[in-house]
């Protein structure tokens, strides 16, 4: 050990780490073992510690994966840590250890196939996947990853929805109108949710295909709090079907559960109720 420090103080670096690995080899001392490891990653020599580790790793010490990953990382050898951890199935990890070195694009992809292991039952997964997705490639790969479980089976409904309603925007962002309303209309299908119920129904009617929009509007209908505007878009639809008795129905109903709800009615609504009264 003296011949070690008189040539750590001679600045004879390869001699002293030479000496030190003589002196492991001699004693088996798990002392010396660690003094050489802490010299070799405080002087640089970060893949011969990186050597070290692993054979620790191999040994069962699960203390010593967390220094091996940090050796690798400050080694730049990041993607080595990736594939032994992807190695024993640990894919959240390995997916965490990308991120920590930007490599989105691939944890994204471990993110998925950690959350498929689950049956699809893993909505943190799903979302995380969907962020570094959006980090490596921006909307258009956020939005393949949001596609690639659509409608998502097995989350709960809430978040089934605000991950479908997420597809939905960066569709539309995207300039994709027509299959953004599609995916609304599967979503408020797979879900049952009134409120997307009517989002479909007021977008149909904007879009002038009443008929469809009268289906989607009964549909919402049978929620457990339809909203007035709800019954006024149902009217609306109607009086432009040619159907009166319905529409002036809708339009009353809608006013009266706003009055109910100490809500102002659209004067729209008033003033089309009045046309078909007076008609």
């Amino acid at each position: 050990r003296s011949a070690v420090e008189a040539r750590r103080r001679a600045g004879d670096l390869d001699r002293e780490l030479e000496l030190r690995r003589e002196l492991v080899r001699t004693t088996g001392s798990e002392a010396d073992r660690q003094a050489l490891l802490e010299r070799l990653i405080a002087v640089g020599r970060l893949d011969a510690a990186a050597k070290i580790l692993s054979a620790e790793v191999k040994n069962g010490d699960s203390g010593a994966m967390d220094r091996l990953l940090s050796v690798l990382v400050a080694a730049d050898r990041a993607e080595a840590g990736i594939e032994m951890l992807t190695r024993q199935g640990r894919l959240v990890e390995a997916a965490e250890l990308a991120a920590s070195v930007r490599r989105w694009a691939q944890a994204s992809d471990l993110l998925l196939q950690a959350y498929r292991r689950t049956d699809g039952r893993a909505a943190d997964l799903l979302a995380r996947a969907v962020y570094a997705a959006g980090r490596a490639g921006g909307k258009a790969a956020e939005i393949r990853v949001l596609e690639d479980r659509f409608p998502y089976p097995g989350l709960p409904a809430g978040r089934r929805k605000a991950l479908g309603l997420q597809l939905v925007q960066d569709l539309r962002d995207a300039g994709r109108a027509q299959q953004a309303e599609q995916v609304l209309e599967r979503l408020a299908t797979a879900t049952g949710d009134p409120g997307l119920a009517v989002e479909v129904a007021t977008g149909l009617a904007g879009r002038g295909n009443c008929a469809a929009a009268l289906e989607w509007a009964q549909r919402a209908a049978a929620g457990a709090t339809p909203p007035p505007r709800l019954f006024a878009l149902s009217g609306f639809c109607a009086e432009r079907l040619g159907r009166t008795a319905q529409a002036r129905r809708d339009l009353q109903r809608a006013i009266a559960m706003a009055d109910a709800a100490g809500m102002t009615p659209d004067p729209a609504w008033l003033d089309t109720l009045g046309y078909l009264e007076s008609a």
